[in-house]
C-alpha cells in the first residue's frame, strides 16, 4: 500500500515498530493481522516507549481511498499525543461504550497556545502541554470540561465556555474562568455558534488555514465521514442540524473533532454529505 508521511516518521519506521504489515483486500478496506479495519482508519498498537516518537502517516489503498492510521499505546489505550497538522497537537482517550476515541486538541499560536477540550493526559503529555504552555483553555460545550481542571492546574490556561453552558459545566465540578462568545476572536480562531446539543455549544474556525474544530455538534464516525448524536442526548435536535447546516457553509478542509476521527482533508465535503441527509423542513 502506498503511504505518505503525514507527519513523524515514515511508513517503514511505523511499521518496524510492532513488524504489523497492512495489505488491502479486494474491497478495498484495510486489514492487519487479518482483522478489517473499521471504514477509513487502521489502528498500529505500538509499545509506549517514552523514548521513541510515535506520529500519524496518513495512507492509500490500491483503491485510493484516503484512509488515516493511527498510533495507539497497547499500555492503557490511549493515542500518545502526537502533531497532526504544523502546530497542532492531538491526544486521546479510548470510549468503549462510544466505539470511537475522545480527543483533545493544543493548537500552539503566537498570541497564546490554545487546549480544547482535553482528555485525560498521562504524565508525559501533561509534561509537553505545561512545556508548551497553555493560554486558554476552550471547552465547546458543557460536557467537555473534562480534565481541564488538571491541565489548568498544571499550565495555569484560563478556562473559557460559552456563558449558557457554563452552569452546567461548573455543576460537574469544571473550574470556569471567562466567558467565550458567538462571533468573538481567540488567537486565530472566530468562535462559531453550533448550538443545539447543548444551548451554549460552539465551533471554532480557523479561516486561514480552513480549519474547523467542532466539539459534540458532530462526531467523526464512522473514521472519515461526520455524523450526529442521537437525538435523545440532544437538547434540540431541530437546532443542531440547523447549527450544522451553517457550519457546511464556511470556508475549511480540516475537520478537528472532540470525538471520533478527525478529517485533515477533505472534511467539507464530508460535512455536506451528513448535511444532505436532513430532511428538508
Amino acid at each position: 500500500m502506498p503511504c505518505t508521511q503525514w507527519s513523524g516518521h515514515s511508513e517503514h519506521d511505523v511499521l518496524e515498530a510492532r513488524g504489523d504489515a497492512i495489505d488491502d483486500r479486494d474491497d478495498g478496506v484495510a486489514s492487519r493481522h487479518g482483522k478489517r479495519a473499521s471504514g477509513q482508519e487502521v489502528v498500529l498498537d505500538v509499545d509506549d516507549d517514552e523514548h521513541r516518537a510515535h506520529r500519524t502517516i496518513a495512507c492509500t489503498t490500491v483503491h485510493r481511498t484516503p484512509i488515516i492510521v493511527s498510533l495507539r499505546s497497547i499500555r492503557n489505550d490511549r493515542h500518545l499525543m502526537h502533531e497532526i497538522l504544523p502546530g497542532i497537537f492531538t491526544w486521546s482517550r479510548r470510549s468503549e461504550p462510544h466505539g470511537y476515541d475522545f480527543n483533545g486538541h493544543l493548537i500552539v499560536h503566537p498570541q497564546g497556545n490554545l487546549c480544547i477540550d482535553p482528555v485525560e493526559p498521562d504524565a508525559e503529555t501533561l509534561g509537553k502541554l505545561a512545556g508548551l504552555g497553555v493560554a486558554s483553555i476552550v471547552l465547546t460545550n458543557r460536557n467537555h470540561s473534562r480534565a481541564a481542571n488538571v491541565v489548568r492546574a498544571r499550565t495555569g490556561g484560563r478556562t473559557l465556555i460559552h456563558p449558557a453552558d457554563a452552569e452546567r459545566a461548573r455543576g460537574q465540578g469544571a473550574v470556569i474562568d471567562g466567558d467565550i462568545e458567538v462571533g468573538a476572536s481567540i488567537g486565530p480562531f472566530t468562535v462559531t455558534d453550533a448550538a443545539g446539543k447543548s444551548p451554549g455549544e460552539i465551533a471554532l474556525h480557523w479561516p486561514a488555514r480552513e480549519i474547523l474544530v467542532v466539539g459534540d455538534a458532530v462526531i467523526g464516525n464512522p473514521p472519515g465521514a461526520c455524523s450526529l448524536l442521537r437525538d435523545s442526548v440532544v437538547d434540540d435536535p431541530p437546532r443542531l442540524r440547523r447549527a450544522v447546516t451553517r457550519l457546511a457553509t464556511l470556508d475549511f478542509d480540516t475537520l478537528l473533532v472532540g470525538d471520533g476521527t478527525s478529517i485533515p482533508t477533505g472534511a467539507a465535503a464530508a460535512l455536506k454529505a451528513l448535511v444532505a441527509t436532513f430532511a428538508t423542513p
